[in-house]
């Protein structure tokens, strides 16, 4: 859902500072294929070899694998703007996870504030989330926020609000008419 906000603001953005959605298929991203690659195997992995999750050294694989995949994108774009709000949340994001062998903590108390999100976390629908009772060490990093009422009820990071932050910055500076201000060359 905080995504999905970060979209609606970067392209109200992009359209106000005299931009177009036309101009984002002009945009290039290097290092493209690596997280293609990188989401691919772990989304593929526990579906292959179902018992995977049992193992903690596989989950702190496949996060490292994955948020190694998304630093080597921003570091291959880091001229793009927003970049930096996404590296920032993106490590906040991994510190919380490789914290928690390789699964995204979920406040117990987050999510008991709403009956959807809670129903979602007593039934496994949190999947690659760990409940977590009490947000200590680096749990704060974790899904420790909710999203109001009447939206629908989801958790969230700070983590997750740098890289809303930064999507809405890349879109809105994506869509202006300026060009060679968002990647790093050809």
């Amino acid at each position: 859902m905080i995504f999905l906000a970060a979209i609606v603001v970067g392209i109200v953005a992009g359209w106000a500072g005299g931009g177009r959605l036309i101009a984002l298929s002009e945009v290039r991203l290097h290092a493209w294929p690596a997280v293609l690659a990188g989401v691919l195997f772990n989304v593929l992995l526990p579906l292959l070899w179902p018992g995977l999750r049992a193992h903690l050294w596989a989950e702190l694989a496949r996060a490292c694998l994955l948020y190694g995949a998304i630093g080597y994108l921003l570091w291959a774009n880091r001229a793009m703007a927003g970049g930096a709000a996404v590296a920032a949340g993106m490590v906040c994001n991994a510190v919380a996870t490789l914290r928690y062998g390789g699964r995204m903590p979920v406040w117990v108390a987050a999510a008991w504030r709403q009956l959807a999100a809670r129903a979602r976390l007593v039934a496994g629908g949190y999947v690659d989330h760990a409940p977590m009772w009490h947000p200590h060490l680096v749990g704060w990093l974790g899904d420790v926020f909710t999203v109001p009422p009447p939206l629908r009820p989801d958790v969230f990071s700070i983590g997750d609000v740098g890289i809303a932050i930064g999507l809405a910055m890349f879109l809105s500076a994506a869509m202006r008419p300026r060009r060679g201000s968002l990647t790093t060359g050809s």
